[in-house]
C-alpha cells in the first residue's frame, strides 16, 4: 500500500527522533531551551545574560575570536547532544546500526534542534550587532564567520575521530573489539535487553549523509541482532571515550586559569557545561532506563550526605585569614564582651583621632563634611560611581577625595569608588594626572564574568581546585579569586594591597575612610569590615531587661577575628565580601565556629545610606563642633521613583509566586523607603544643617537625549534599556552610562553640590 505524504513525514527518521525527546527524555532539552530563552531575550535580561550571548567578549574585545570561541562551544553542545541521543535512542532504530557510518547518519538525523537554534541564535547576533551596536554588515559578517568557522572546525575534528575509529567496522569488531566488549557486560546486556524486548520502531525513511531521502525498507530486512550489538557496543565504546577525552581536556584548561588566554568567553563556558550535563544525564538515563527518576533523587541523596558530612566543602575564603588556627567563637555572648561600653568609647576615641586627622587636612576652620554613599550593581555600579566622582571631582578647586569623611555602599559601586580612590592617592604622589581619564573608565567597565564564568565550569563544579599562596596560607583558586584576579589584571594590580596597608593612609587621612557593612547570612547582622575597630557602629537602643543587655546587632571584623588574621586580609577579599553577587561570586565563609557565611552587604542595604546615617550618629557631637554641615552624596545606578505599574487579572501561576516574587523585585523600593525615614528622622538628632545630593543613573533620560540629539521620537520609552546586573557589560551600555554623566540633570547637581561644597565655614550652627 502506497504511504501519503503525511505518512513519509511523520515516519520519518529526524521527526520520530525530534518527537522521542518529548516523550521520553524531556530533561536532555532543557540546554536548549534554556539557550533559546537567552538568545531571544526571553530571560535573564535583567542580569544581562542575553548580552552575554550576543556580544561576547574575550581578552577584552568582541571580535572574530570571540566568537570563534563561542562557535566551539556550540559544536561541542551540539556533538554532546548527538553522543547522548545516540546512546539513548539509536538501538531503538535496528537500521541505524547497519548504515556505513552510523553515528554519523544519526547526528544528521538528529539535528533538527541544533538547527533551529543555530538558525534563530544567528539571526538574533545580526539584529543585536546591527541595532544595538551599530555595527556594519562587513563587521557582522566577521563575527558570523569566526562562530562558523570554530563551529565547524569542532565538528570536524570530533567526527574525524568517529571516521578514523570506526572503519572496516565489522572486521574490526570480530578481530579485536569482541574479546574487550565482553568485559563489558553491563553494557551488552543494557543493549540486547533493548533489541529483544522493545517493538520494532516505524521509520519509513532517514536523511543520509549526502543530505538524500532514503528508504529503510530494505534495511530492516538484516536479521542478525548480535551483529548489530557488536555495532552499537563499538559506537557507544568510542562515544564514552570520545566523552572523556572532551572532559579531560575542559578539566585542563582549569590548570590555565591564571592565564587570560584560557579564560573563555562566558556564553562558550556555558554551552560546554550544557553540553556536559547532557551527557551526564544522558548517561544516567541509559543506565537507570525507566528508574531514571528515581535514580536523580539517589544521586541527590548522596550529594546532600556528602554536603551535610563535610565530606565535600561548600567553602570559600577570604584571602589572607587564618583558617587553620582556632576559630573564633561565634556566640551572643562573645558578641557581648565584644560590644561592652568601655569598649565602645575606645573605638569612639581612635576614630575621634582619624576625625581630627581629616579636619586639619581642610583649608577652614569649619568644613563640610562629606560622606559618599554609592549602590551596588555589578560592573554598571562600578562604572557609574567611578564616572560620578570623577565628574564630581573636576568642578571642584581641590579633590572630592580631600573633603571626604567616608566612603559606604554595597556591591560594584564599592568597586568603582574604591578604584578612583586609589587614583586620587596616586595623583596625590604625583604618579598620575587625571583619575577620571578615559583609561581608567574603560579599566573599571572591563569584563570580570569570562573568569568566573570559566572557572566554575572546569574547577568549581569538579572540586579540584588548584591552589595558591597569600599572606603564607594557602587558598584554593575558585571564583573567587577569579574575580579578585581579574580585577586586578583590569586595573593594572593597583588595588593589590592589604587592608591594613590603607588603613594606614587612612589613619593619616591621606585617603578617605572605606567602610564595608557585609551581611551575614547567619543571622542578618552586619559584619563592618575595616582596619580600625568598629563597635560604635553599633547603636541599637538598650533593651528594658533585668540586665539590660544591648541588641548586638552589628560584628566589628577587626575585633572578632583579630586571632585568625583580620589584620592581613587582601582588600580586594574584603571588598569581594561587600559585593557577592548570587550564583556567580561565591558567598565567603569565615574561620569561625559555628561558621560565619557572608553576603552582598546590599541584602540589608543596597545604597551605604544606612552604614553612613551609623556613623554620623555615633559621632554626631564632633561632626556638630567640628564642621559646618553634613553632605551625603548618594550615588545610585536606579532611581528612587518607580512607575507604578497597573495591576491586571492574574494568573494562577502569578497568584502563587507573586507573594514572593513581589518582595524581592520590590526590595530596592523598600530599602529607599526605609532610607527616607531614616534621613528625615536625622533631623531630629543632628543639630546642624545635613544637604542630599542624589546622583542617579536614569536610562529613560539618556534615551531621550540620545534620540533628540538624533531627531528621533522617544515618546516610546519602552526601548529604553537599563544596562545588565553583571560583572559584564556591552560597549552600547558603558557608552549609556559616562554620557548620562554628562546629561543637564546631572550636570545641574553637580553645580548645586560643588557650589555647597565650597561653603564650608561659611554656614556653621545655621
Amino acid at each position: 500500500m502506497k504511504r501519503s505524504m503525511l505518512d513519509n513525514f511523520i515516519f520519518s527518521f529526524p521527526v520520530q527522533l525530534f518527537a522521542q525527546y518529548f516523550k521520553s527524555h524531556q530533561i536532555l532539552l532543557i540546554a536548549w531551551v534554556l539557550l533559546f530563552l537567552f538568545i531571544t531575550g526571553s530571560s535573564g535580561n535583567v542580569m544581562g545574560i542575553p548580552y552575554v550571548f550576543l556580544d561576547p567578549e574575550y581578552l577584552h574585545e568582541v571580535s572574530f575570536w570571540s566568537f570563534f570561541i563561542v562557535g566551539i562551544g556550540f559544536g561541542i553542545l551540539t556533538v554532546s547532544f548527538h553522543i547522548t541521543g545516540y546512546i539513548l535512542h539509536a538501538n531503538k532504530y535496528r537500521f541505524v546500526g547497519l548504515l556505513k557510518k552510523p553515528f554519523s547518519n544519526f547526528s544528521v538525523n538528529n539535528s533538527v534542534i541544533p538547527l533551529c537554534i543555530l538558525t534563530l541564535y544567528t539571526v538574533a547576533i545580526c539584529i543585536f550587532q546591527s541595532k544595538d551596536e551599530h555595527n556594519t554588515g562587513f563587521t557582522i559578517f566577521t563575527f558570523l564567520a569566526g562562530f562558523y568557522l570554530g563551529l565547524i572546525l569542532i565538528t570536524a575534528l570530533l567526527y574525524g575521530y568517529f571516521r578514523l575509529t570506526n572503519k572496516n567496522i565489522y572486521a574490526y569488531i570480530t578481530r579485536k573489539l569482541n574479546a574487550r566488549l565482553k568485559l563489558i557486560k553491563l553494557s551488552r546486556i543494557n543493549i540486547l535487553d533493548r533489541l529483544s524486548n522493545r517493538k520494532k520502531r516505524k521509520v519509513t525513511s532517514f536523511i543520509g549523509l549526502n543530505l538524500r531521502i532514503h528508504d529503510t525498507k530494505e534495511l530492516y530486512q538484516f536479521p542478525n541482532k548480535k551483529i548489530i550489538t557488536r555495532v552499537f557496543d563499538q559506537n557507544h565504546l568510542n562515544s564514552v571515550i570520545l566523552v572523556v577525552i572532551l572532559t579531560g581536556l575542559i578539566l585542563l584548561m582549569g590548570r590555565g586559569i591564571d592565564y587570560s588566554i584560557f579564560q573563555l568567553p562566558a556564553a562558550a563556558s556555558l554551552m560546554v557545561l550544557f553540553g556536559m550535563i547532557t551527557m551526564a544525564v544522558g548517561a544516567l538515563a541509559y543506565w537507570t532506563k525507566e528508574w531514571l527518576v528515581a535514580a536523580f533523587f539517589g544521586v541527590y541523596i548522596i550529594f546532600n550526605i556528602l554536603f551535610t558530612t563535610g565530606i565535600i566543602l561548600d567553602y570559600h575564603e577570604a584571602f589572607g585569614l587564618n583558617y587553620d588556627t582556632v576559630p573564633a567563637n561565634y556566640t551572643i555572648s562573645n558578641l557581648y564582651q565584644q560590644s561592652t561600653d568601655s569598649i565602645i568609647a575606645h573605638d569612639k576615641r581612635k576614630m575621634i583621632q582619624v576625625l581630627n586627622q581629616w579636619k586639619q587636612k581642610q583649608k577652614t576652620d569649619d568644613p563640610v563634611a562629606v560622606f559618599v554613599c554609592v549602590s551596588g550593581g555589578g560592573s554598571r555600579s562600578a562604572l557609574w560611581a567611578h564616572a560620578v566622582l570623577g565628574q564630581i571631582d573636576q568642578r571642584m578647586k581641590k579633590p572630592l577625595m580631600d573633603q571626604t569623611v567616608l566612603i559606604t555602599g554595597a556591591s560594584g559601586g564599592m568597586v568603582g569608588a574604591s578604584f578612583y580612590r586609589e587614583l586620587s592617592y596616586q595623583r596625590q604622589l604625583g604618579l598620575i594626572s587625571d583619575p577620571n581619564s578615559d583609561i581608567y573608565l574603560d579599566q573599571i567597565a572591563r569584563d570580570n564574568l569570562n573568569p568566573m564564568i570559566f572557572n566554575l565550569v572546569v574547577n568549581d563544579l569538579f572540586l579540584h581546585n588548584p591552589r595558591f599562596a597569600y599572606a603564607g596560607h594557602i587558598y584554593s583558586k575558585d571564583r573567587g579569586f577569579a574575580f579578585e584576579q581579574q580585577l586586578h589584571t583590569n586595573t593594572n594590580f593597583v588595588m593589590d594591597k592589604k587592608l591594613s596597608d590603607y588603613g594606614a593612609l587612612e589613619a593619616q587621612a591621606k585617603i578617605p575612610m572605606i567602610l564595608f557593612g557585609s551581611t551575614v547570612m547567619n543571622d542578618g547582622r552586619k559584619l563592618y569590615i575595616s582596619d580600625f575597630n568598629t563597635a560604635f557602629m553599633n547603636t541599637s537602643p538598650r533593651r528594658k531587661t533585668g540586665i539590660n543587655e544591648p541588641i548586638i546587632d552589628v560584628i566589628d571584623f577587626q575585633r572578632f577575628f583579630q586571632n585568625q588574621g583580620a589584620k592581613d586580609i587582601r582588600y580586594t577579599s574584603a571588598l569581594r565580601m561587600n559585593a557577592s553577587f548570587p550564583y556567580i561570586t561565591p558567598s565567603i565563609s569565615l574561620p569561625s565556629d559555628p561558621t560565619i557565611k557572608v553576603m552582598d552587604a546590599g541584602v540589608t542595604d543596597n545604597f551605604g545610606v544606612t552604614d553612613a546615617v551609623r556613623f554620623i550618629y555615633a559621632f554626631k557631637d564632633w561632626l556638630a563642633e567640628n564642621t559646618s554641615s553634613v553632605v551625603l552624596i548618594t550615588i545610585r545606578d536606579t532611581k528612587r521613583v518607580q512607575v507604578i505599574e497597573p495591576q491586571s487579572h492574574q494568573s494562577i501561576f502569578d497568584k502563587v509566586s507573586n507573594p514572593i516574587s513581589s518582595v524581592y523585585n520590590n526590595l530596592a523600593n523598600f530599602q529607599d523607603v526605609n532610607n527616607a525615614y531614616k534621613l528625615e528622622y536625622m533631623k531630629s538628632w543632628y543639630p546642624d544643617s545635613i544637604h542630599q545630593f542624589v546622583l542617579e543613573y536614569d536610562m529613560y533620560e539618556d534615551y531621550r537625549e540620545e534620540n533628540d540629539h538624533k531627531g528621533v521620537s522617544t515618546k516610546d520609552s519602552t526601548k529604553a534599556k537599563r544596562p545588565s546586573l553583571n560583572w559584564h557589560l556591552t560597549e552600547k551600555e558603558k557608552k549609556s552610562l559616562i554620557r548620562n554623566v554628562q546629561s543637564k540633570s546631572k550636570q545641574s547637581t553637580i553645580h548645586d553640590l560643588v557650589d555647597r561644597l565650597s561653603q564650608g565655614g561659611n554656614n556653621h550652627h545655621q
